[in-house]
């Protein structure tokens, strides 16, 4: 499991984490919300266990939905998670080669 898991869970959840269903409800404290929470219920609304268990080629309107972001906003934070990566130096290792600048 992930170290960033606010709940410090030693393995994926296996029943719906409250923390990042909370996430989505807009009626909830922020303090009571897990950061890395995604809208998809099979996964527990664990993006950690959703990354391990799914395939992760979406399109920018899908990750939108699951993030529940606006198209925009996740196109935005993709382009920052890039070029964070790619000043991190790791981007190579991690898709295998540089993206061309768009």
């Amino acid at each position: 499991m992930d170290k960033r898991c606010y709940r410090t869970l030693k393995a994926y959840p296996t029943e719906p984490c409250g923390l990042g269903k909370n996430l989505f409800d807009k009626n909830v404290k922020k303090c009571d919300k897990c950061p890395w929470g995604v809208l998809h219920e099979a996964s527990n609304y664990c993006f950690f266990k959703y990354i391990a268990e799914n395939d992760f080629d979406h399109t920018p309107k899908e990750v939108a939905q699951l993030l529940q972001l606006t198209v925009q906003r996740a196109g935005q934070l993709e382009r920052i998670v890039l070029i964070k990566l790619k000043r991190l130096k790791i981007l190579k290792e991690f898709i295998g080669e540089a993206p061309k600048n768009r």
